[in-house]
């Protein structure tokens, strides 16, 4: 009776090792979007009214969920305070310190603090074409994720049940 307890547990625990790694997947494209909702309300602050880009940030902070949305937020709030520092500084200094609570991953991050630099130009085609660029690179990388999640997905799952199950002839 024990040991049948004991070969269940083991594949259902590696069952959930499985669908881990698949929920991590599923997380980071969920943040991806946001990211993208995030850059696309920014572009269209940018492009159609010229508020400042603090007060932009706030606002986008609250329609986002998650800690994205408070990435923004934060970004804002630091830019209407300023601090000395210049946007594309606070932009870079925020998602790297923040970056690492949300699913994103290195490359993803590397994208997001790339535009950074384009975050403080004074013109408006500067920030127009970064974020065009940005918003290009997000969605290449969601194409990418949402096939890889398609194909690994039944892998992951099948993988940790027959896993469990290879350990558990093993032990017995």
């Amino acid at each position: 009776m024990l040991q049948c307890l004991g070969c269940i547990l083991v594949v259902f625990a590696t069952t959930s090792f499985g669908v881990s790694f698949v929920m991590k997947e599923k997380f980071r494209l969920q943040d991806l979007k946001e990211v993208e909702t995030g850059i696309l309300l920014l572009q269209n602050q940018v492009r159609y009214i010229g508020a400042p880009l603090g007060e932009v940030m706030e606002g986008i902070g609250l329609k986002l969920n998650g800690m994205v949305g408070e990435i923004f937020a934060r970004i804002g709030s630091d830019l209407e305070s300023r601090k000395g520092e210049s946007g594309s500084v606070i932009w870079e200094r925020i998602w790297m310190e923040e970056g690492r609570y949300t699913y994103l991953t290195g490359i993803d991050l590397d994208e997001i603090i790339s535009f950074g630099k384009t975050i403080s130009f004074l013109e408006r085609t500067g920030q127009e074409n970064g974020l065009d660029l940005l918003l290009i690179s997000i969605r290449t990388i969601e194409n990418d994720l949402q096939s890889k999640m398609s194909k690994n997905q039944k892998l992951y799952g099948s993988l940790g049940v027959l896993s469990g199950l290879l350990l558990v002839v093993t032990l017995l």
